[in-house]
């Protein structure tokens, strides 16, 4: 952005310099990086927004497999971690989860 106008030595922004602010603040909610957002401000905003949905959907379904795992770890009966690790591959050995 240009550098702003001053008044009586204090910076004054116009409109589009308001209107951009508030692209970069709606970006930045989305999570977006600031090369990122760049990007979308250089008009590549559709390649942009999918690589972002693609990777918010990737987060999603970590978060999903990480709640799973939690779930299992809350329910179980093992004593110590290194139990569950055990009662896991021994499952795994005769063809179990």
């Amino acid at each position: 952005m240009p550098a702003p106008e001053r008044s009586a030595g204090r910076r004054v922004f116009g409109r589009d310099a308001l209107d951009a602010l508030a692209a970069i603040a709606l970006a930045k909610r989305a999570g977006f990086t600031l090369a990122e957002t760049r990007a979308l401000l250089s008009g590549a905003r559709a390649r942009c927004v999918r690589a972002k949905q693609r990777e918010l959907d990737a987060r999603i379904a970590a978060a999903g497999e990480m709640k799973r795992v939690l779930a299992l770890l809350a329910a179980c009966g093992c004593k110590t971690l290194l139990a569950c690790g055990q009662r896991v591959n021994a499952s795994r050995a005769v063809g179990g989860a």
